[in-house]
């Protein structure tokens, strides 16, 4: 049911219109919040949502269940790769399912990404990332590790960051099995992704171990404290992810306030940002979480950090996985995995 009701979009093509006539059908003025413009084709695509329940609402095997088949109907097409093998590695809290993505060349040795999906710590998995990951791993030449970390309520804070930091260790001590250059190895992860990816920095920093050479963080949660001044202007309905939606993972994730002031939850308020690696950051202009992102970008460049940031002012939360059906939510991801090739294969 979830997917017929997503397909039926994009099955009409309805997006490939002129903008002036998908503002139009959706209302007939364009949205406009703080002098950025909502992309036209999104802004259609949205208003034929609001007949959906938020995830919330829904029972939590359909939450889930409507991550991924939003991501699959409007993500791009599958990249082409050498192989992809799904493996069982081991963690501290047990099995750690991961998917490995092989790109083509013959490269004696390729850089690694470790990646994070997103959805909230609650929903998302393998299947909502596999396009995004076939991407970064085909366009930046890269071997990426993809985590199926634990997800809440049933297993909250620090379960999720144990599987996370747990699978790149793995990687960092199978490097050479893999096929990776050890001394090349990033982590990257979207919204909730970009939240453990950033606090598995914090981690190797705090035990004195391997850093990552770099982290990109895609739309990410950096502070869950949800104190922003997004959260007003871009949380409220209409744009995909919501204030009360925010909450709700945040409640889930977390086994108290006391949590939200510890800084592997909150990665914007880590003391030592100066300690971090060289940062790629993308956010959407019509995000709630787009302020506690810029703050970071902020805070890692006065630090001394090397940092990349780049706001798609049209764009919403969650637009890579929308990157197959809305032309400015693919170039962005274009250039995204063009500045991780970059920096990957730097020096």
């Amino acid at each position: 049911m979830l997917g017929k009701r997503l397909k039926s979009f994009l099955g009409r093509n309805i997006v490939r219109l002129p903008n002036r006539l998908l503002v139009k059908m959706s209302g007939g003025e364009p949205v406009v919040v703080e002098g950025r413009t909502l992309d036209p084709s999104l802004q259609y695509l949205l208003s034929k949502m609001t007949a959906q329940p938020a995830l919330q609402e829904m029972p939590l095997a359909d939450s889930r269940e409507f991550i991924v088949t939003g991501a699959n109907t409007f993500a791009v097409k599958k990249a082409k790769l050498a192989r992809v093998e799904d493996r069982l590695i081991e963690g501290r809290d047990g099995p750690i399912p991961v998917r490995i993505y092989f790109p083509e060349g013959v490269d004696v040795q390729k850089p690694g990404l470790v990646a994070y999906h997103g959805g909230g710590w609650v929903t998302g998995n393998l299947e909502s990332y596999d396009r995004v990951a076939r991407t970064y791993a085909a366009t930046a030449n890269c071997i990426l590790v993809s985590v199926d970390y634990r997800l809440a309520p049933e297993s909250p804070f620090p379960a999720a960051l144990h599987d996370c930091y747990d699978a790149w260790s793995w990687t960092q001590a199978h490097a050479a099995e893999l096929g990776m250059d050890a001394h090349r190895i990033g982590v990257a992860g979207d919204s909730a992704g970009g939240n453990l990816a950033a606090a598995v920095c914090v981690v190797a920093r705090e035990r004195g171990e391997t850093m990552p050479v770099l982290q990109l963080l895609v739309y990410p949660a950096l502070d869950l404290r949800a104190r922003t001044e997004s959260y007003d202007t871009c949380g409220q309905e209409g744009f995909g992810l919501t204030r009360a939606t925010m909450e709700w993972f945040i409640e889930n994730y977390v086994r108290g306030e006391e949590d939200l002031l510890n800084p592997l939850v909150s990665p914007l308020l880590d003391a030592d940002l100066g300690s971090m690696p060289t940062t790629i950051i993308a956010t959407a202009g019509f995000d709630p979480l787009l302020d506690e992102a810029a703050h970071y970008a902020q805070r890692l460049e006065e630090a001394g950090v090397s940092v990349t940031y780049h706001c798609y002012d049209s764009l919403i939360h969650g637009y890579q996985t929308m990157a197959g059906a809305i032309d400015t939510a693919g170039k962005a991801l274009q250039e995204t995995t063009d500045l991780l090739r970059r920096e990957l294969h730097r020096g």
